[in-house]
């Protein structure tokens, strides 16, 4: 189908005298004078034909044509018109739709040449008839001078009965100055036992103390594998979860980190074997419980008084220590029962302790350092060498090592029963013992005996030592390891 289009130049006039472009609204305005009007829109269009296009402006500046009418089914597009020099007035927008008809799109004004980046109010979308829809006129484009700001959307057409407006115009930007993301929001992704932190370009993730690993996985570091975890040398440490504990060992008390000898407890007795000026006279340094040099073997005659014999003790002191040579004169010590000397059975605790030059050991049978109770006290407590062998008996319960004692040098021995356990301890380290021993000790009247077994029946007293003691300290509770230490340091 062909459309007519006509052409015409205007000089003058004003526009609203055209019926049609009183119907649409007035195009924007670029800046400056007014140009000539452009040429009316072309013819209507045919029943489903195309719509019939604007018609090109006359003189400089003129405004725009007006669109023709859509037929049943067609559009009309407005016409464009250039604004001439100073910059011309809009287009108008395009003549109403008929009944039933597409959409009349408002015709478009382009702006002037602007004198300073001015830039004009957008057009105004033509009146819509009954169910069209009028689009608004498009925002001027500025001219050629400098950058203005954005231009004004256009303001959507009228709305005729169940019309609707014309569309705005939408801005846009790029926004500046927003804060950086943190790299380290939930940990930036580091392992849970690892600490993030920003640094150039991302994060680091390190392994908190007590694990290891690269950050992103964090293992248990076992602490007590090195230098006993920081503990102190007397504590037992243990590792935990990304840490380790402290606790001072049996024996030490502290933090863990600091641990000390619990002291031990004061002493029962203690024999130094120190000449006195009364040398038959034994001191008891600690307690009352005073020993004699005595004599004899024999249950029916009752040991005789002797003069000690006193050597250079440990140490090199003269006199600080007592020669016994029973093999040959059947010499002991004698000490007489007491209240105070039975303490250790009544706690169910002993102690005893022993410095010791022997001169000769029997290979066989028994050479008895102290003993209290013989064969007449319920529950007597020995400390004695047996077939060359340190030997250590409470009641029923005996421990022995397989380590001969030696000669001729000062040794350390230590018998300890602390209501649960047997220990024999040789130079301060535990030579045997009897765990969970289970022993009753039950109070005695029988003297001590030091250097021999004193007997009820047979042999008034045998096991007879050959060689030097010095210091002998009875205790009536259970020494620790630690505190066996500290008294052999005494």
């Amino acid at each position: 189908m062909s459309v007519t289009v006509l052409f015409a130049v205007i000089g003058c006039g004003d526009p609203r005298s055209n019926p049609l472009q009183m119907d649409a609204d007035a195009g924007a305005d670029g800046s400056g004078s007014d140009g000539l009007p452009g040429a009316s829109g072309g013819a209507p269009a045919q029943t489903g034909g195309v719509s019939g296009t604007g018609g090109t402006s006359g003189g400089s500046g003129g405004r725009s044509g007006t669109g023709g009418a859509s037929a049943s089914g067609g559009s009309s597009s407005g016409g464009a018109s250039t604004g001439g020099v100073g910059g011309a007035a809009p287009a108008t927008g395009g003549a109403p739709g008929a009944t039933g008809g597409n959409i009349g799109t408002g015709g478009m004004g382009t702006g002037g040449v602007v004198n300073t980046g001015g830039h004009g109010p957008s057009a105004t979308g033509g009146t819509v008839s009954s169910g069209g829809v009028g689009t608004g006129g498009a925002i001027n484009t500025g001219g050629h001078g400098p950058s203005a700001t954005g231009g004004t959307a256009g303001t959507g057409g009228l709305a005729g009965t169940g019309g609707k407006g014309g569309t705005g115009g939408t801005g846009t930007g790029t926004g500046t100055g927003g804060a950086p993301a943190d790299p380290c929001l939930n940990n930036g992704g580091c392992n849970v036992n690892a600490t993030c932190a920003p640094a150039t370009g991302g994060r680091t993730c390190t392994c908190k103390t007590g694990y290891s690993g690269d950050g992103m996985t964090c293992n248990d570091t076992n602490e007590c594998l090195s230098a006993n975890g920081g503990c102190d040398t007397n504590a037992v440490c243990t590792n935990t979860v990304g840490s380790r504990t402290c606790a001072c060992a049996t024996g030490y008390t502290g933090n863990g980190l600091t641990c000390t000898v619990i002291p031990p407890p004061a002493p029962i007795s203690i024999w130094k074997f120190e000449k006195q000026t009364n040398p038959n006279t034994i001191l008891d340094s600690a307690g009352s419980n005073p020993g004699t040099v005595v004599t004899g073997n024999d249950i029916s005659t009752p040991p005789n008084a002797t003069s000690p014999i006193y050597v250079a003790d440990r140490n090199g002191v003269a006199n600080g220590a007592l020669r016994l040579d029973g093999v040959a004169s059947s010499n002991w010590v004698l000490i007489p029962s007491s209240s105070s000397l039975n303490a250790p059975w009544t706690n169910n605790a002993i102690t005893v302790t022993f410095w010791v030059r022997m001169k000769t050991v029997p290979p066989s049978g028994g050479a008895t350092l102290f003993d209290r109770g013989g064969n007449a006290d319920p529950a007597p407590v020995e400390l004695s060498f047996f077939n060359g062998n340190p030997y250590l008996s409470v009641k029923n319960a005996s421990v022995e090592p397989n380590a001969a004692m030696p000669t001729a040098t000062w040794t350390f021995l230590a018998g300890v029963y602390d209501g649960t356990n047997l220990v024999l301890y040789v130079n301060g380290n535990v030579a045997s013992s009897f765990p969970n021993a289970g022993i009753q000790m039950t109070s005695g009247t029988q003297p001590a005996a030091i250097g021999a077994v004193r007997n009820t029946s047979g042999p008034y007293s045998t096991g007879f030592i050959d060689g030097d003691i010095d210091e002998v300290r009875l205790y009536g509770a259970g020494l620790t390891a630690p505190q066996i230490k500290t008294v052999m340091q005494q």
